[in-house]
């Protein structure tokens, strides 16, 4: 049976997040970390359900007296063991088959081997066990390697994904991903964009930090206008294949360069923001871009609230917001 993938404005039925723990690539800034995650939190509670992940119940405990504060009626908490924090990567794809709402659990293997996965690949077989999602959601293995931050569909049967991604041979296909695109998501156009990467991307170059829908018909997309960017040429390349697929586009400025101890780039990025339940979500990192890519997301998303959550410090581990985050949609 086809699977219809929602699209991010679906409603949800909540958000689900990974706390940072000392077991993961945070353990050197994790006090960073965690406040960056109490301030998503924050937010996110004051509109819809928010699940944490916690390692285990000392873990557990510790993030609850932390979020104290918080609306409690919004909150849930689950010990599951984990290697990291990116569940945009690991978390359930949801999906409509007929009138069951199916969860596809891909395979996750840390964007080629490059880091552990064994704990995270075998998530959402117990995170569907949760009293939210255990009556409403049935779960569905697929035998292929995909990121969600790698999916972006427009609700309307388009699909969007970067070929460093989709056709790297380090996530092990043999499908092709217009069979997935077609029954396992509903969409018959698939765009797989040949431009466009950020530096210092530890995804390959993932389309959530490039490529947005906010509609069925207009996306957001990173560009610069610095020709000494590294990132002007292949950006502009990006624009090119866009305007091929007729949609409206909107800009999105990139956040000026940082640097990590050794000299890399770090992957800042505004396009990295999650549609949740009447707010959007953004990472912002402290510069004077974040206003002009805040008030252009306003403008895109009207009836929502913008909020803007310093992310500095998730690009030190080459994420932002929306790669920290996983929405579950509702009917």
């Amino acid at each position: 049976m086809t699977s219809y993938l929602f699209p991010e404005w679906q409603h949800q039925t909540a958000v689900v997040i990974t706390w940072p723990h000392q077991y993961s690539g945070w353990k050197h800034i994790l006090a960073e970390a965690e406040n960056c995650f109490f301030h998503m939190a924050s937010a996110m509670t004051q509109y819809q359900k928010l699940l944490i992940i916690c390692f285990n119940q000392a873990h557990q405990d510790k993030i609850k007296k932390r979020l104290s504060v918080l609306q409690q009626k919004n909150l849930a908490f689950m010990n599951i063991e984990t290697n990291d924090t990116w569940i945009r990567d690991y978390g359930p794809l949801t999906v409509k088959q007929g009138n069951d709402l199916i969860w596809l659990d891909f395979t996750f293997n840390a964007w080629g081997n490059k880091f552990g996965s064994h704990l995270d690949n075998v998530v959402n077989q117990k995170l569907i066990q949760h009293e939210w999602f255990s009556d409403i959601y049935k779960i569905q293995t697929v035998p292929y390697t995909l990121e969600g931050g790698a999916v972006e569909v427009n609700g309307a049967g388009y699909f969007f994904s970067t070929d460093s991604v989709i056709n790297n041979p380090n996530r092990h296909n043999t499908i092709s991903i217009n069979e997935i695109a077609k029954n396992n998501f509903n969409c018959s156009e698939v765009n797989i964009l040949k431009n466009g990467h950020l530096a210092g991307d530890d995804t390959d170059g993932h389309i959530d930090t490039l490529v947005r829908f906010f509609n069925e018909t207009s996306v957001l997309y990173c560009e610069t206008r610095d020709t000494n960017d590294e990132h002007y040429e292949p950006l502009r390349k990006m624009h090119d294949e866009l305007k091929k697929a007729q949609f409206t586009l909107v800009p999105l400025p990139l956040p000026p360069a940082r640097y990590d101890n050794y000299g890399e780039r770090l992957p800042g990025t505004y396009a990295n923001f999650l549609i949740g339940n009447g707010a959007v979500y953004v990472p912002i990192y402290n510069c004077k871009e974040d206003a002009i890519a805040l008030d252009i997301i306003k403008q895109c998303f009207k009836g929502y609230d913008v909020i803007g959550i310093d992310c500095n410090v998730l690009i030190i581990q080459r994420g932002s917001l929306h790669c920290s985050t996983m929405q579950i949609p509702a009917k």
